[in-house]
């Protein structure tokens, strides 16, 4: 094992892996509730959002930072 601040090999294979639940249950969510649909027409807030979809306003602005995170 090296010294260094990089993850082995195995983990860096593995990482995306785990976390390709997580990605397909955001983009599941977000298309349940046809989030694409209200912003193909206007802007709106997370809290707007919420009202439309009858959503938490907290959960959904969790779930549009998620979204957002999958750009990167």
């Amino acid at each position: 094992m090296s010294n260094s601040n990089t993850p082995p090999k195995e983990a860096a294979t593995l990482l995306p892996l785990a976390f390709g639940f997580a990605v397909s249950q955001t983009l599941y969510i977000a298309a349940d509730l046809g989030l694409a649909d209200y912003l193909a027409h206007e802007s709106l807030t997370a809290d707007e959002l919420a009202v439309r979809t009858g959503s938490h306003p907290d959960a959904v602005a969790r779930l549009l930072r998620a979204l957002v995170a999958l750009e990167s």
